[in-house]
């Protein structure tokens, strides 16, 4: 069963070193997306968009969806940490709710050992 998961995983690894070589070298001018994509985006944004700005074009309108998964990825991402702080206080204040229990019922034992002293006393008397 270990031979074959390392074979699998070495055959996995061969392919994804393959698929990287054959991507365009980064900031390469003569890659498809430099050589197609780029220029139609600069000739027909505002036609397209009706904004001035081509990057705000861009962002808002043919990468719409995808700066909305953003912003609810970042929404998501802020409220798990206000969750997790949250939780974190709860626990604290609980912590502290328990100390101050556990010295209330001390102090009420000690206070009733007392009175059962005082209670003997006067039992014997």
């Amino acid at each position: 069963m270990k031979k074959m998961s390392a074979i699998i995983i070495a055959v996995a690894l061969g392919l994804l070193c393959l698929s990287i070589s054959c991507l365009p070298k980064i900031g390469d001018p003569n890659s498809a997306p430099n050589s197609y994509v780029t220029p139609y985006y600069i000739e027909n944004s505002q036609k397209d968009t009706g904004s001035p700005n081509i990057v705000t074009g861009t962002l808002a309108d043919y990468r719409g969806f995808d700066t909305l998964e953003e912003t609810t990825v970042m929404f998501l991402a802020g409220m798990t940490a206000m969750l997790i702080i949250k939780a974190g206080k709860k626990e604290k204040n609980k912590a502290a709710a328990e100390q101050d229990a556990e010295s209330v019922v001390q102090e009420k034992s000690a206070a009733g050992d007392k009175t059962e002293m005082i209670s003997e006393k006067e039992a014997e008397k």
